[in-house]
């Protein structure tokens, strides 16, 4: 996410913006993760909550902020959590099984590995993921 200049015209886009979120986006947002570009915080002209800023030092969409909340299913109208947290841990150790010889899907299963178990751990709930479980994963593959 950039605030920034852009030019429109029928069939061509160009501006700072532009390119700066190109950038970023094949450059900065290697992992499952949305970026958000410092202009958003000048912009803002405050500190915004919903962003937190990564061990790299860029900023990303804080989306397990909301994971706690529970909204209420238009279909079911049942209160549900945003986050099914055992579907959400079952997907993760599956694409660590179906994708152990794929580097750059391994690096963002980690990433994704270490997020949720930072936001586990800010609240006080012990690991999502534990070392002990992708060698349970590795094991089974071998």
């Amino acid at each position: 996410i950039v605030v920034g200049d852009v030019h429109f015209e029928e069939n061509f886009v160009l501006g700072e913006a532009l390119l700066k979120a190109y950038e970023i986006e094949s450059k900065v947002a290697i992992f499952p993760r949305i970026v958000v570009d410092e202009t958003v915080f000048e912009y803002a002209n405050k500190e915004l909550p919903y962003f937190k800023k990564d061990m790299d030092g860029f900023y990303f969409y804080d989306f397990l902020k909301f994971a706690g909340y529970v909204y209420t299913n238009p279909t079911t109208k049942q209160g549900e959590r945003f986050v099914n947290w055992g579907q959400f841990k079952t997907n993760i150790l599956e694409n660590y099984k179906k994708n152990r010889n794929n580097y750059a899907v391994l690096q963002k299963m980690n990433w994704l590995k270490q997020y949720c178990n930072d936001y586990y751990r800010e609240n006080n709930l012990g690991n999502f993921i534990t070392d002990e479980e992708i060698a349970l994963v590795e094991d089974a593959i071998k």
